[in-house]
């Protein structure tokens, strides 16, 4: 078949003009992208301008706040310094950074509270009234300190009566007295666990209520040893025998010197010499022993 001689140019033109127009389609293309391109970078810089900003706002008001704190320290410390003159004590108004702390130019010292239980003293006098000392390191207000010891003297002494209205003398002597020379007063006095449970336990209600928890607990701590004394055995103990009574024996020298043995549930003492019974026998119990030279009313 023979061909037009026009076929070929006619199929070169065509060829050029599906490439010009697959060349401006890209070129279109490529224009569309870097317009977008452009916006995008507009756009960043934009950002980039408002971040700026904010940071230099940022520094801004951190240079003034800095400014703010350096001049209030210093004004503080001007007014510390002041006031350490004015208030010489001020200067120790804050705790030190560790316990204990000991400083030499303080006028006190800084310790934990549960070290307070572990010094040997004695929080209550003979008659259950609050020591004075203690007292003040409770930081107890004069009127907390006085209705407490009301109620804790009548604690004491209604206990203390029952238990002499339960003593009574016995000439069953215990060893060492009944075979010394001279005259002798022995007692007995009957264990009342009940009544010194319940007046225990009013005993601690009372130094919680008027001290707190945090401070009675403190307190009882230190003090168990001597409200178990106070108010006898008040249950018995695990797997043992019930309370005892207790045995007080004296015998009188020729040369008004006394021997004095106690016993109390399993444990004894015996003591030999001394000129008065004060010491060794609780003062509600001491009439039992006037003829002997004792000291009834002597604290």
């Amino acid at each position: 078949m023979r061909l037009n001689r026009f076929t070929p140019v006619a199929l070169v033109l065509g060829l050029a003009v599906w490439i010009g127009v697959g060349q401006a389609r890209q070129l279109r293309a490529l224009r569309r992208s870097a317009e977008t391109l452009a916006k995008q970078v507009a756009e960043t810089r934009n950002r980039t301008e408002e971040a700026r900003l904010r940071l230099d706002a940022l520094r801004h008001d951190l240079a003034a706040q800095r400014a703010e704190r350096d001049a209030t320290s210093a004004r503080a410390a001007l007014l510390a310094r002041d006031f350490a003159v004015a208030e010489p004590e001020a200067r120790w108004a804050h705790p030190p950074a560790t316990l204990p702390d000991w400083n030499a130019e303080s006028p006190y010292v800084w310790i934990n509270k549960k070290l307070l239980p572990k010094f040997p003293v004695q929080p209550f006098g003979s008659d259950g009234a609050l020591n004075a000392g203690v007292a003040r390191v409770l930081a107890a207000s004069p009127e907390q300190v006085a209705a407490l010891n009301q109620t804790l003297n009548g604690l004491i002494t209604e206990f203390r009566t029952e238990e002499a209205a339960h003593a009574e003398r016995t000439d069953e002597h215990l060893q060492g007295i009944a075979e010394a020379e001279g005259d002798k007063v022995t007692i007995l006095v009957e264990p009342m666990p009940e009544l010194g449970a319940h007046l225990r336990e009013r005993f601690e209600t009372a130094v919680r209520e008027y001290l707190g928890p945090q401070r009675s607990e403190l307190l009882l701590e230190t003090a168990q040893g001597w409200v178990q004394e106070q108010f006898g055995w008040t249950h018995a103990p695990s797997g043992g025998p019930p309370p005892e009574p207790r045995t007080f024996s004296v015998v009188r020298h020729p040369d008004s010197t006394f021997n004095i043995t106690i016993r109390s549930g399993n444990g004894w003492m015996s003591v030999g010499g001394p000129n008065s019974l004060n010491d060794y026998i609780p003062a509600h119990l001491r009439h039992f022993f006037a003829e002997l030279g004792a000291q009834p009313d002597a604290p």
